[in-house]
């Protein structure tokens, strides 16, 4: 947490558990309901809040994130980003990729043995009833979770037409496995087969476009890392006459920091005194250094 002001105060929550957009506008509603908010903001890709306001217990904060179906901690440090946040990041895409190769397979497996012909009847629907079944609710298990959660908060969301499509098909590739056992004499043709082939190729492409997802919020991610690196974790203070280092969640608004000569500005600040040029590279791709004179802004990492 980070005293901006005597009245107002600035507070970081982790957020686990959002996975849309519409997660994030749906944490942030909730948040900004809470009495002395003055502003959210959630961040999707870092899983992140920051709460403006005059809310000096966080507890409430945290209650009504859970009460929108996710969870929340306290961020104590409103520095650098927590290296855990991007091992995290790379985790949930190696778990996506793991997921989309299986389904894949599987996939591969239910077409194949559809046309090439190897079993009939009752014993190929069979077969795919259990490969269809295990990427139901094995490779489909957080899309049923969520299309839970999101009913129980009285909602929908993607996750809800997903588990409704593919638990329809998958529902109708049963009833037809079971007259197929019952009768005999039912033919199981090309229509009947597609039940279960449809659900899992649902399952399957939407497994793809979260294992794309991922993948390009980690480049994401990788990027705000290099930034947040190029930023100290402390910076030079001045504060009744007297020069102190200190960590960046202990600056407020409107106080004096020194940069010295061939250090990074550490927070976007406004020059009081004195001339420089600043290497704003990363941030313009312009080489050449910018000279700042009072008045002048500059940026953080610069």
């Amino acid at each position: 947490m980070t005293a901006a002001s005597d009245d107002h105060r600035s507070i970081r929550l982790r957020i686990e558990g959002m996975h849309c957009a519409g997660c994030a506008a749906r944490a942030q509603q909730a948040l900004e309901k809470v009495p002395g908010v003055r502003e959210a903001s959630v961040n999707l890709v870092t899983s992140e809040a920051v709460v403006e306001g005059t809310v000096e217990d966080p507890q409430p904060l945290i209650d009504a994130i859970t009460s929108a179906g996710y969870s929340a901690s306290i961020v104590e440090a409103a520095g650098r980003a927590p290296d855990e946040l991007f091992v995290r990041q790379e985790e949930e895409t190696l778990a996506w990729k793991q997921r989309f190769y299986l389904s894949a397979l599987l996939l591969i497996l239910l077409v194949a043995g559809s046309y090439i012909g190897i079993l009939h009847g009752p014993w190929l629907l069979a077969a795919q009833c259990v490969l269809a079944g295990i990427i139901q609710f094995v490779i489909g298990y957080p899309y049923l979770r969520g299309a839970v959660r999101s009913l129980v908060r009285g909602g929908l969301n993607m996750d809800t037409l997903i588990a409704l499509g593919t638990l329809t098909a998958f529902s109708a590739g049963c009833v037809v496995l079971v007259r197929a056992i019952v009768d005999p004499a039912f033919h199981v043709g090309m229509h009947e087969r597609m039940y279960f082939l449809d659900a899992s190729m649902i399952i399957t492409f939407v497994t793809l476009g979260k294992f794309l997802e991922h993948y390009a919020r980690g480049k994401t991610t990788d990027a705000i890392r290099a930034l947040v690196e190029l930023a100290p974790e402390t910076a030079v203070v001045v504060r009744a006459g007297e020069v102190r280092e200190v960590p960046l969640s202990e600056i407020g608004v409107d106080e004096t920091i020194l940069v010295r000569q061939g250090d990074r500005v550490p927070l976007d600040a406004v020059v009081l005194d004195g001339c420089s040029e600043v290497d704003e590279s990363w941030l313009t791709g312009e080489s050449i250094p910018t000279a700042k004179s009072p008045g002048d802004l500059v940026l953080a990492g610069t």
